[in-house]
């Protein structure tokens, strides 16, 4: 059973970078972000692209009502 949803923000650097959750991309949503109706307890897999710099992948998990920050540094491919 699914508990209250948690909250995630996401940063890049650089900024204005796409997310996507577990491989599904996130319309209109740039970094910095802050996601909210996060499923708690589980896995997920968070990836930042941007344009001319190599995708980077994180996992995380996100507690009941929590709150939980990825920060992503991306490089040039």
């Amino acid at each position: 059973e699914l508990g209250p949803p948690g909250t995630l923000r996401i940063t890049s650097e650089p900024s204005a970078a796409k997310i996507a959750i577990d491989g599904i991309e996130l319309p209109g949503v740039t970094t910095p972000a802050k996601l909210t109706d996060v499923p708690a307890g589980q896995t997920l897999r968070v990836t930042v692209v941007k344009p001319g710099m190599a995708p980077v992948t994180q996992e995380t998990t996100v507690a009941k009502k929590a709150s939980r920050k990825l920060h992503f540094n991306l490089k040039g491919r």
